[in-house]
């Protein structure tokens, strides 16, 4: 903390205070963000993912809106365009930071396909909400079914996930049967 003041005779001495996180004290640990959600530490990324999926109630508090068809705050927020989520990240970097809880140089954003296949890890679709095996009408409440290896819930099977990057296996087939040459990454 910087501390500053004047004093002047008989008068009374009025502190301005700034307070700066270390930010050592911040990263590489869990915490639990200005909504309530638990943030996970992945060396990997050098940053956190949330344990669940974002909540409609979290998201119309951030965007003021919900744009979901089957309304439940405890459940994830749908009917969302990626455009829409990336929008969302932005505002909550916002909202996160004037709490403190985000670092300078880290913001939200959603993963890239690389990273939300480690963060699936061990995840098997047997007792994923929309499995083969148990089909819902409609998304389940956040949090539904065990949490995986990471302590990461829902992470496949609940809604369709967003990432960062525009990846598709179907698009690079046919781009390589018409004699495109591809780069995996």
């Amino acid at each position: 903390a910087t501390v500053s003041g004047v004093l002047e005779q008989g008068g009374k001495l009025t502190f301005n205070t700034r307070l700066v996180p270390d930010e050592v004290s911040i990263v590489n640990r869990n915490f639990t963000n200005g909504l309530g959600q638990k943030m996970i530490w992945f060396d990997s990324l050098g940053g956190w993912v949330a344990d669940t999926e974002v909540l409609q109630s979290t998201y119309e508090r951030i965007s003021k809106s919900n744009p979901s068809d089957i309304r439940n705050p405890k459940h994830p927020v749908d009917s969302v365009t990626w455009y829409d989520a990336t929008k969302f990240c932005s505002r909550f970097t916002m909202f996160e930071r004037a709490l403190g809880n985000v670092p300078d140089g880290y913001v939200y954003r959603l993963p890239t396909d690389a990273e939300w296949s480690e963060f699936a890890g061990e995840t098997s679709l047997n007792n994923a909400i929309t499995s083969a095996y148990t089909r819902y009408r409609s998304s389940r409440p956040a949090g539904s079914v065990a949490p995986n290896n990471y302590g990461l819930y829902d992470i496949r099977g609940n809604l369709t996930e967003w990432v960062q990057d525009w990846y598709s296996q179907q698009i690079l087939n046919r781009a390589e049967k018409e004699g495109a040459r591809t780069r995996p990454e």
